[in-house]
């Protein structure tokens, strides 16, 4: 029995035993080197940031939407916003021309996979503050693409990658303020984001399908 989280794992080995195993997560994208040189030189002063999630997730993306809104007022060049996995009709208000809802995109759609790959190259954050769970596949692939996240401490991702990793931020509360203070430092302290996105994608390179695979048919082969 193979979990993809380690606190699930413990709750399952409490009835399964040690028949249960948890190989970390899965960077489930098709780009296995990303160019690490183009993407750790996007353009800060023209930034975007990503959203992933479907409705399940809306309050999160209320939050992000109305610290952007609250942060581009002051700037002479707005920060975008890019929604995936939320149809446009469940928004349900008006959005500003820097925010765009692409709706779902299926990867195993050449097209759908085309644009996905292209956000990832294009965004410098990935942001998802929803409390207790911030879309935790996404959030890897965006790591494996050399982009800092910006996710609630929920226990699933601190038991992963650690209570503080350098790898973005992680909210200890919902409040508007401290979202707006991590992205701002984010975006404004070139080195320190450079610094997480190559730390991001540090962490995640044992999630290849590679890795994970070899450790699965490692312990199939001991089975009797």
């Amino acid at each position: 029995v193979v979990s993809l989280f380690p606190e699930q794992a413990e709750e399952l080995r409490v009835e399964l035993g040690d028949r249960v195993r948890y190989y970390g997560n899965v960077v489930n994208t098709e780009a296995v080197r990303p160019d690490a040189a183009k993407l750790l030189a996007r353009d800060l002063e023209h930034p975007a940031i990503l959203f992933i999630g479907g409705s399940k997730y809306k309050p999160g993306l209320m939050l992000l939407l109305e610290a952007l809104e609250r942060m581009n007022a002051g700037r002479p060049q707005p920060i975008e916003l890019h929604v995936v996995g939320m149809a446009r009709h469940e928004v349900l208000r008006p959005l500003a021309s820097w925010a765009t809802v692409h709706g779902y995109l299926d990867k195993s759609d050449p097209d759908d996979q085309r644009e996905y790959r292209a956000l990832l190259d294009h965004c410098a954050l990935f942001v998802n503050p929803m409390p207790l769970w911030g879309s935790f596949s996404a959030s890897c692939e965006a790591m494996h693409h050399y982009m800092p996240v910006i996710v609630d401490a929920y226990p699933e991702f601190t038991r992963t990658f650690g209570g503080a990793p350098a790898i973005g931020h992680l909210l200890r509360t919902a409040e508007q303020d401290e979202l707006v203070a991590a992205i701002e430092r984010l975006l404004n302290e070139k080195d320190h984001w450079r610094t997480c996105a190559v730390n991001a994608h540090t962490a995640v390179q044992p999630f290849t399908w590679t890795s994970y695979v070899q450790r699965l048919l490692a312990d199939v082969g001991e089975l009797d």
